[in-house]
């Protein structure tokens, strides 16, 4: 019976001693279960916070890339010039001689040839080609293309390449981009200069293209 006595006494000391030590732990578990959050709330009962659906953000001195979506407003700053191809008042034109040949007679050391630009209307060259045939070991020393453009002439050098020897001649072909104009009823010539010598007959062919426009 003494020793039951003892052990319901150690008993009741324990649960005397837990009861003061937990007291305080357990008593701030019990506040923080049973706290309740008054505010601020929102029509659901939840907790607001500050920055709700989508966010509204402000960026300042800073390039972001944007997807644009449907047509896009672009306001244009100092001046532009397009120029449309084949557009009211332009007209083609090309001149020359692409097929029958001008011929450098014997003796002579150039051969020329000439058209005349319509009346009322200026001449813009884009691009200039052709061939010239010369007896064995002569070279074509100067190919020019001539115009006169508000009353002073002009003239664009072209440059040629050897491209074959047949039947004693040997061919030269030149072909460039050019930007040259021509007032109305002025005259466009083609001259092509032989070297080193002057002996036997050559020849050439020259071919323009461009547009007409009204003066």
């Amino acid at each position: 019976m003494r020793k039951y006595a003892f052990v319901a006494a150690g008993l009741l000391l324990s649960l005397v001693l837990g009861a003061t030590v937990f007291r305080e732990p357990i008593a701030w578990a019990a506040q923080s279960v049973d706290a309740t959050i008054i505010g601020p709330l929102d029509s659901n009962g939840n907790v607001k916070v500050h920055e709700q659906g989508t966010a509204n953000v402000n960026v300042t001195n800073t390039m972001l890339p944007v997807h644009e979506q449907g047509t896009a407003a672009v306001r244009e700053q100092g001046t532009v010039t397009v120029r449309v191809a084949d557009a009211p008042g332009e007209q083609p034109f090309a001149g020359g001689h692409s097929e029958a040949v001008v011929t450098i007679a014997d003796g002579s050391f150039f051969g020329s040839d000439a058209f005349t630009v319509p009346s009322g209307k200026r001449l813009v060259i884009q691009s200039v080609s052709g061939f010239t045939a010369l007896p064995l070991g002569q070279v074509p020393q100067l190919i020019a293309l001539r115009t006169s453009s508000g009353g002073v002439a002009g003239r664009h050098d072209l440059n040629a390449e050897k491209r074959a020897t047949y039947s004693g001649l040997d061919w030269w072909v030149f072909s460039q981009q050019v930007s040259m104009y021509a007032d109305g009823g002025s005259i466009v010539s083609f001259v092509v200069n032989r070297f080193p010598d002057n002996s036997g007959p050559g020849e050439f062919t020259w071919w323009v293209t461009g547009y007409l426009i009204n003066e």
